[in-house]
């Protein structure tokens, strides 16, 4: 089982162990549901950039697309923001899609922040439209533009969102991906 996989930590490093969250999609992420602790793991790395180091301004948007909240919960605890600072946009197909809900809550009320839920199947009666249109952005954080934003989730969600994001003011300096890719 000596393949190599990239998996993002879902909580900061603390000294004592590494947390990291699979969503079993694949045979080789399935099978790590059967681990038990104390089972010997090989890790190298890190290797990505998408940490708190990459914060640059005083507000900070996240996106998350399905188990892409994996890095931006761990991320959440390590930014530097003040209080009415942070806002997530979650977007999942199903409300039992959603990973962390509840850490997430406390997480984020603990910093005043805001989450907005965008839950549903992509043109259906539920979400007519493209869940994460320019519009939507602007209309839940109105001052995206202000803000660092780290985005995690499918690669075709993300590549839309750079465009969107471009369009309507951000920099791309201020754009962060995390990407389950090995590079």
């Amino acid at each position: 089982w000596w393949r190599t996989h990239p998996f993002s930590l879902s909580a900061p490093v603390n000294g004592r162990y590494l947390r990291i969250t699979v969503k079993g999609l694949g045979d080789d992420s399935r099978a790590l549901h059967g681990l038990h602790p104390g089972t010997a793991v090989g890790l190298e790395g890190p290797y990505g950039l998408f940490t708190a180091n990459r914060q640059r301004r005083a507000r900070v948007l996240l996106i998350a697309g399905g188990i892409g909240i994996t890095p931006l919960r761990a991320l959440i605890e390590e930014l530097r923001v003040k209080r009415d600072s942070l806002a997530l946009i979650y977007r999942a197909r199903s409300w039992e899609d959603l990973v962390f809900k509840e850490e997430l809550e406390k997480l984020i009320r603990d910093r005043r922040g805001t989450i907005h839920y965008i839950v549903g199947q992509r043109g259906t009666a539920d979400l007519p439209v493209d869940p994460l249109s320019a519009q939507t952005i602007r209309r839940l954080v109105p001052d995206v533009e202000s803000r660092d934003v780290f985005i995690c989730g499918p690669a075709s969600m993300m590549e839309r969102l750079d465009g969107i994001l471009r369009s309507i003011g951000v920099p791309p300096e201020q754009i962060h991906f995390e990407r389950f890719a090995l590079i």
